[in-house]
């Protein structure tokens, strides 16, 4: 299997096989872990929101493999995230509530809504 075949296009980049499968993984993982509501990833057009028995506090804003167009170059990859505490509209308290369905709304947060962000770096090139 060649990870860095079959292009398919999106917001005018090519998005390769690769870029696809980590966006998967990462879905997977995050909407499994019963801390989440809604995911926002670069490789996808819309938001996904995690199924109600599963849904949690956070927001999670993700670049499942940024940098991936370097990998040919021998530089590092990495994937960037952002976690926003779910707002809720009527108490004005950021906190889940059950009958409130996620929206982008609760992603489009100012910074001090954000407990935690990270980029983490891999590949070929990283040096600890």
């Amino acid at each position: 299997m060649d990870l860095l075949e079959r292009p398919m296009f999106r917001q005018g980049e090519e998005q390769k096989k690769l870029d696809v499968m980590s966006n998967e993984v990462f879905i997977k993982a995050l909407a499994s872990s019963g801390r989440t509501c809604i995911l926002v990833s670069e490789e996808d057009d819309e938001a996904t929101a995690v199924e109600p028995s599963r849904r949690g506090r956070y927001c999670v804003v993700f670049d499942p493999l940024g940098g991936f167009s370097n990998i040919d170059c021998g530089v590092y990859i990495g994937t960037v995230l952002r976690l926003i505490l779910k707002h809720d509209a009527i108490s004005g308290i950021y906190m889940v509530k059950d009958d409130h369905e996620p929206t982008l709304d609760d992603v489009l947060q100012p910074g001090k809504n954000m407990p935690a962000a990270g980029c983490c770096m891999y590949g070929s090139s990283c040096m600890v």
